[in-house]
């Protein structure tokens, strides 16, 4: 990739950059607890560790594992150092919507991650797109897997 090509990618992410923060992303304090953490780690990622999904019928949630080794590294040292792990759901969630806890059976990462160590933030799925397979895909992934070992 050469640096031509870099640079243009930069400035098509500066010029999301500002479209992103011109749109509304809006926070969504999931229990009272997230708000008032002790802890001083606070991880902040594109997704949550799971995958929400909403029953169609009764509108209920649910969370399921998610395949990737962010969560596979990370994930262990947010639930014993009791921190706050922040990301987009996957779909949009309510100020009334709370955050589940892992089934019992759960043996994935994130089985004891504790639904007040999460905090979701809405995102419109077509900005998340653009950011996630333009900019990350595009310019972050081949920038940092293509170096030296």
């Amino acid at each position: 990739m050469s640096v031509r090509v870099i640079q243009n990618k930069l400035d098509e992410v500066e010029e999301a950059a500002k479209a992103a923060a011109m749109a509304s992303c809006e926070i969504t304090i999931t229990s009272p607890q997230e708000a008032n953490t002790k802890s001083s780690l606070i991880v902040v990622s594109n997704r949550l560790p799971f995958v929400l999904k909403r029953d169609p019928i009764t509108g209920k949630l649910s969370r399921h594992a998610s395949a990737g080794g962010l969560v596979t590294a990370v994930a262990p040292v947010v639930i014993k150092g009791h921190g706050l792990w922040v990301g987009w759901s996957g779909i949009t969630l309510e100020k009334t919507d709370e955050i589940p806890e892992s089934d019992p059976k759960d043996c994935t990462p994130t089985a004891g991650l504790l639904s007040e160590q999460v905090v979701s933030v809405n995102v419109e799925p077509v900005l998340f797109d653009s950011y996630y397979n333009g900019c990350c895909n595009e310019t972050f992934w081949p920038l940092f897997h293509s170096m030296p070992g």
